[in-house]
């Protein structure tokens, strides 16, 4: 096991926390998830130490506005140049449509300007799979996330060896059904929901470090491809609701 440095930015607390993971079998790797309304963003460095910073700046911050200077903060303490990252890895939602917007755009940048590959992974995995490596014990996870109008995006996990395989993948779904089913079936509610507490669902931490994970287990090799760039999308689920003068213009 290898020491980690985590530093966790909730709001007003900037209290560090130790954590535990394997050792990444990746070069110097960026992980970045905006795809709820709180920042995570994670960087390991070739000595195998992860810098780590879950920042949320509460009800009326930008935490996407933020995402340049936790990078450059990580980036100086694990003691890396912007240059010297070899890998990128993002969150691809489904999620917060601006949210997953300005992350692609960030690390899609990052990407073409240093000609290094992005890896897209679900981000409901990465909470799942950020909760099995902290303290908790559940084998099966439902992740959530508020999609507006009485309705979830969801999908189901079930851990196996040191990872967590998706049983659902990610959807729309009726929120107090889905949540029902699936409390009944005996999985751990992990999410973000504006009444998260009433509820049930616990909020994921270190999701950062849970993309990591993942793309050190299944993508341990990745070479950059500009076609493969630019087809590169989130994972939005639902179609944008607002439009263009010119669309409107056409009703």
């Amino acid at each position: 096991m290898v020491p980690i440095v985590a530093m966790v930015d909730c709001r007003s607390d900037d209290s560090a926390r130790p954590l535990d993971c394997a050792k990444p079998t990746m070069p110097p790797t960026l992980a970045c998830d905006t795809s709820s309304p709180t920042l995570f963003i994670a960087l390991s460095n070739s000595a195998g130490q992860v810098f780590e910073r879950d920042y949320n700046p509460g009800p009326t911050g930008a935490r996407t506005e933020k995402i340049g200077f936790v990078v450059e903060e990580l980036s100086i303490a694990a003691g890396l140049t912007l240059d010297s990252i070899e890998r990128l890895i993002l969150g691809s939602g489904p999620g917060s449509f601006t949210g997953l917007r300005i992350g692609a755009a960030f690390m899609k940048g990052l990407s073409w300007s240093l000609k290094i590959p992005l890896l897209q992974i679900s981000s409901l995995r990465a909470y799942a799979q950020s909760f099995v490596m902290s303290d908790h014990a559940a084998l099966k996870v439902a992740t959530v996330l508020d999609a507006g109008r009485d309705e979830l995006f969801a999908a189901l996990y079930r851990k196996q060896a040191d990872l967590f395989i998706e049983e659902l993948a990610p959807s729309i779904q009726p929120r107090d059904q889905f949540l029902n089913r699936a409390v009944n079936a005996g999985y751990q509610l992990i999410g973000f929901h504006r009444d998260a507490s009433n509820l049930g669902i616990v909020a994921p931490s270190g999701v950062g470090q849970g993309l990591l994970k993942i793309a050190a287990a299944e993508h341990p090799v990745a070479q950059f491809s500009l076609p493969e760039l630019a087809q590169q999308e989130p994972l939005y689920l639902r179609a944008v609701s607002a439009r263009t003068i010119a669309e409107r213009k056409l009703t």
